[in-house]
């Protein structure tokens, strides 16, 4: 049996067509599952029970298990969740002020290898589905609290978003949808390391989403040691199909910068990002590297971030510093692995 949660509105009314039932009755039911979060057909008590037994006996509703919750000191919350087959993935409750945004998975560990991740040190299981994406959405809104939704999206998660595309992009329509989970384009971003198919197709077939690219370095023989996919990709290749999807899109491209200690965080680094992204509309979101396991990378001292940084505020480029959330629990960025012992 396929997850309900898998089919689009349409999908859902041709099915309900052959059932005889009116086209409604798809809205109906994507009502119960994105912003009633029920589990159960049972639940769906605006549907006849001949209907609800129909559609159980054709789909059922996934709903993943949370096998481990954590609370970091500063209230960030990570949930490893378990799905059907026992493949397991991490996603990330990040509350600041009046936002609440998901960090979200799409695969079970992820094929790039980049060596500042611990989820490319996993290795790759598999893609993740539609429902799959939208079940991390559905499990983060149950467990805030009364009257709390998930504000903003970040597919930041574990996995490269442009390695499984066509199932995102299926998935942003029903979020972004009215009929769906309603979180706007404006208030979603993807996150990639620089895969100029996927680049070239948010900007073509996104609803406005932003595009954030991780970019860690700013030579080509740096980002190589650090990100085995630039070996076929050059930055000079990155900074032009970001510079189009700026074009098409008319939004600035966020570009994401561990600083390394003693690697990437020279005073020439910041030069030669500067004079790289003033080509195109962007901004830069500089991380402090986050501690990984069997990593011998770490965060610079705060002299060698000012003399880098200083580079950089001299230029017209737009720097951001982020504040990393949740290290405590392994929740910041590059930490997510599914961790958890298995069954």
């Amino acid at each position: 049996m396929t997850s309900i949660k898998d089919l689009s509105l349409h999908d859902l009314e041709q099915q309900f067509a052959l059932l005889g039932e009116p086209a409604y009755r798809a809205r109906q039911v994507a009502a119960w599952l994105y912003k009633k979060n029920v589990s159960d057909f049972a639940e769906m008590t605006n549907l006849g029970k001949q209907l609800r037994d129909k559609l159980s006996q054709q789909w059922f509703i996934s709903n993943p298990v949370i096998v481990r919750e954590q609370t970091a000191q500063d209230k960030t919350r990570k949930f490893a969740l378990r799905f059907d087959d026992g493949v397991v993935v991490e996603c990330v409750i990040i509350v600041d002020e009046k936002r609440r945004t998901l960090c979200i998975s799409t695969q079970a560990g992820c094929k790039r290898k980049c060596v500042l991740c611990a989820t490319g040190k996993m290795g790759f299981k598999r893609n993740l589905t539609q429902a799959e994406i939208l079940d991390q959405i559905i499990v983060a809104n149950r467990v805030l609290a009364p009257k709390e939704h998930i504000t903003h999206l970040v597919f930041m998660g574990m996995g490269e978003p442009f390695d499984n595309f066509d199932t995102v992009l299926a998935a942003l329509r029903i979020i972004h949808a009215d009929h769906g989970m309603c979180v706007s384009p404006g208030r979603t971003t993807i996150s990639t390391v620089g895969v100029l198919e996927g680049i070239e197709r948010l900007g073509k077939e996104g609803q406005g989403e932003g595009l954030a690219i991780s970019l860690h370095a700013s030579d080509d023989e740096t980002r190589k040691k650090l990100i085995p996919h630039a070996r076929s990709v050059s930055i000079d290749q990155i900074i032009q199909a970001a510079a189009v999807y700026a074009r098409v899109t008319g939004d600035k491209v966020t570009f994401e910068y561990v600083m390394i200690k003693g690697v990437n965080c020279f005073p020439a680094d910041g030069k030669r990002l500067a004079k790289l992204l003033s080509q195109l509309p962007s901004k830069i979101n500089l991380i402090p590297c986050n501690q990984v396991a069997d990593s011998p990378y770490r965060m610079p001292g705060q002299a060698e971030i000012d003399a880098f940084m200083k580079e950089l505020y001299d230029s017209p480029v737009i720097v951001t510093v982020r504040k990393s959330k949740g290290r405590d629990i392994m929740a910041a960025c590059g930490q997510l692995a599914g961790s958890v012992p298995p069954v």
